[in-house]
């Protein structure tokens, strides 16, 4: 007797992620796009806090890989548990401070 195969749809699964909403408020709302640069350089700056972390295990230097691994886990913490991306900001600061805004965050001449 052949198993039986129940219908999962992106609609019915059981994960909020995968679910698609159709508008309106809702906890499992797709969330709107964000610009790709300050998530680019938030993954760049988390691996190499892991990388000088990992460095200081392997060559005998513990307080600098204990360290280093406890920011990581912060940031990743952070980011999890309040949605508050480290990288991230610290990049938008970064074109703040150089006086080159991401163009979706301008706001409108005129408005």
């Amino acid at each position: 007797m052949p198993a039986r195969r129940l219908p999962v749809s992106r609609l019915t699964s059981p994960f909020p992620s995968a679910r698609v909403t159709t508008g309106g408020s809702s906890c499992c709302s797709i969330p709107a796009a964000e610009p790709a640069a300050p998530v680019r350089f938030a993954q760049a700056v988390g691996l190499a806090f892991i990388v000088v972390a990992a460095a200081g295990y392997l060559l005998g230097a513990p307080v600098l890989g204990l360290v280093f691994t406890a920011f990581a886990l912060l940031a990743a913490f952070l980011n999890a548990a309040f949605g508050l991306c480290l990288g991230c900001e610290v990049y938008l600061a970064w074109r703040r401070l150089r006086r080159r805004p991401i163009p979706s965050r301008v706001p409108a001449p005129g408005a």
